[in-house]
């Protein structure tokens, strides 16, 4: 189950003693992977858990983790069963964007928008799938502004009859 940055995941027989692990969700990589025991491990995301709705419950998108035998290519790579990790939901829920914004038609005024954990995670993984338009423009994304909660960008400047 997701705990904000953690997923737990289980199975059998991990190995415990001189090898790495890694693991990903959705294909977006854990920036670090615990291997609690030969039964558990924890992946963690400094940006949250990867957000996903009901409908990506439908898509064939297992957690995996490789572990990889110290200074060798040896490697065991487990996926999750299905009916597992895929039966949590982590879909985002904006809680607040920001209100009373003024800006001119030449854009640059930042906009902010707040969540769900995890949105800065996908946000940061595929920027070209992740964005925030406005009027039919991409909102310019700002990673270092950004947090786990919190995504922040500068508008974009809006084509006017005037300015064409």
């Amino acid at each position: 189950m997701p705990n904000g940055n953690t997923l737990v995941f289980t199975g059998t027989n991990f190995y415990t003693v001189g090898y790495k692990a890694t693991g990903s969700y959705r294909e977006i990589a854990a920036d670090k992977v615990v291997i609690d025991s030969a039964t558990q491990a924890t992946l963690t995301w400094d940006s949250g858990v990867p957000i996903f709705t009901k409908t990506d419950q439908t898509r064939d998108e297992r957690a995996n983790i490789v572990f990889q035998l110290e200074n060798t290519n040896n490697f065991y790579k487990a996926n999750n069963a299905k009916g597992t990790v895929r039966d949590f939901v982590n879909e985002f829920k904006m809680a607040s964007s920001s209100k009373n914004l003024v800006c001119s038609f030449n854009g640059g005024c930042d906009f902010e928008m707040t969540g769900t954990a995890g949105v800065k995670t996908l946000f940061d993984n595929d920027p070209t799938k992740s964005f925030i338009n406005v009027c039919e423009q991409k909102c310019v994304y700002d990673k270092a502004a950004s947090t786990p909660t919190s995504i922040k960008c500068k508008l974009p400047a809006i084509p006017t009859t005037y300015s064409n």
